[in-house]
């Protein structure tokens, strides 16, 4: 999910809101003064993931080939246990 940068003035005037935003929406805001990052306000528990941040974290790992096997076995022991949902509509 998208990090929005707030300086520290308008973290504080709009504290409320992004708080509730952050439990609500899971929004994640950067706070900082004189522009270096100071604090961070965002939800608690499970991190989010989207599909995009996925694609990026794989891309920084380094593999191993044996490492490299596996993990394409695991995707597709994965996509094969995979069950297609009923068609509601057929």
């Amino acid at each position: 999910m998208k990090v929005t940068v707030i300086s520290i003035a308008e973290a504080s005037r709009n504290f409320v809101d992004c708080a509730h935003r952050a439990s609500r929406d899971g929004a994640t805001f950067l706070v900082t003064e004189a522009g270096t990052p100071i604090a961070k306000i965002g939800p608690v528990g499970a991190t989010f993931c989207d599909g995009a941040m996925l694609a990026a974290a794989i891309r920084s790992v380094r593999l191993s080939a044996e490492e490299e096997k596996a993990f394409a076995d695991d995707l597709k022991q994965g996509h094969s246990a995979l069950i297609a949902p009923e068609d509601a509509w057929g």
